[in-house]
């Protein structure tokens, strides 16, 4: 998994917003971001929200935190917007300007390649190796053309590091 320090400028999130934890998702009969990302795309949602300024490129976002990544945190599935205070369709967000690291998963099978990428970004974290301090306010990944095919998907996993 290829991994740089990138700035980001402030983005506009709207999606949809479930709130779950660490524990939770660990369990299927508990777990609430699976089953809120499956109706987002059933459903055709995507569609449905205004002023999109990449279409297609789902985002799915962390905030919230209680904690760290073991607590319980808000989670979201939508796109970035153009700046519009006209938009009032589902939950909007702020995902901040600042300092992220960039993950870049290798082509996988979907979910696995992102659990696993999840799995490799907590290990450096504990170890002291992520390559800076998670500021744990927005984490978020983001789905582009590269993650077409279910079975070669990359992701890009960006987390949110203070300065």
């Amino acid at each position: 998994m290829k991994k740089e320090r990138v700035y980001l400028n402030e983005k506009n999130f709207v999606g949809l917003t479930g709130r779950t934890s660490f524990a939770l998702e660990q369990d299927p009969a508990t777990a609430t971001l699976g089953p809120l990302v499956q109706q987002y795309f059933k459903e055709g949602f995507a569609d449905k929200i205004p002023n999109r300024k990449n279409p297609g490129d789902t985002i799915i976002l962390y905030t919230n935190y209680d904690s760290n990544y073991q607590g319980s945190y808000l989670f979201g599935i939508g796109e970035e917007v153009f700046d519009d205070k006209t938009n009032h369709w589902g939950e909007q967000m702020m995902i901040p300007k600042g300092p992220y690291l960039k993950f870049t998963t290798k082509p996988g099978p979907m979910p696995k390649v992102v659990v696993d990428a999840w799995k490799a970004i907590w290990a450096l974290e504990e170890k002291g190796d992520l390559g800076g301090e998670r500021r744990y306010n927005v984490d978020f990944e983001l789905y582009g053309e590269r993650a077409a095919d279910p079975l070669k998907t990359v992701v890009d996993i960006f987390i949110g590091i203070k300065d």
